[in-house]
């Protein structure tokens, strides 16, 4: 599936926990872009992202913070673009505070909320592939494979090592070609002497 998508994170610390997102985003084939941005420290950077991210080729915009949770409404307040929040851990009551700072948002300012944490991190993998897929139907067959068969979590680590694995005869394929091709070169050279 083509498709871009940008991972907004309001402190470096949230990293790990939207992580956990990557092996999906890859698994749909979109490209994701992460970047640290704070929609309290540096909230003329986060409108100005938001604002250009359409011209730079981004289809849905991801807002994950944890406590005020303000970023994926910060983002929203500036672009066009589906924007999806996700809370993270960290204030009140391993992250209520900021699940009901991201699900509460004014009317005209929709931000799609998913859960809290690393399954909130998955599920806006999924609904960024979702949403792209009703532009952009090349892969849409995952999208469905998945729905059907690769839900649950057991399948998709399956998968994951299948697709490891995959790369990995890919690359042992390619040295092997390169040295059959080093190793004729080198009887060539001998023929030479």
């Amino acid at each position: 599936m083509e498709g871009k998508v940008a991972i907004l994170i309001g402190s470096e610390s949230d990293r790990q926990t939207m992580e956990a997102s990557q092996e999906y985003f890859k698994y749909f084939g979109i490209d994701i872009e992460l970047l640290v941005m704070s929609a309290h420290r540096n909230p003329d950077d986060v409108a100005d992202f938001a604002k250009s991210a359409r011209n730079k080729g981004y289809h849905v915009l991801i807002g994950a913070a944890g406590m005020a949770a303000h970023l994926a409404g910060a983002l929203k307040a500036n672009t066009t673009l589906p924007v999806i929040g996700v809370p993270l851990s960290g204030g009140m009551h391993d992250g209520l505070d900021s699940l009901l700072s991201t699900v509460q948002m004014p009317k005209g300012v929709p931000v799609a909320t998913v859960a809290v944490g690393k399954a909130g991190a998955i599920n806006a993998a999924i609904l960024s592939a979702e949403i792209i897929s009703l532009f952009i139907d090349s892969n849409l067959g995952l999208i469905n494979l998945f729905n059907r068969f690769f839900a649950s979590e057991y399948i998709c680590r399956l998968m994951s090592l299948l697709i490891l694995l995959f790369a990995i005869i890919q690359n042992l394929l390619v040295l092997n070609i390169k040295y059959n091709s080093l190793w004729k070169t080198s009887r060539a050279v001998e023929h030479l002497y």
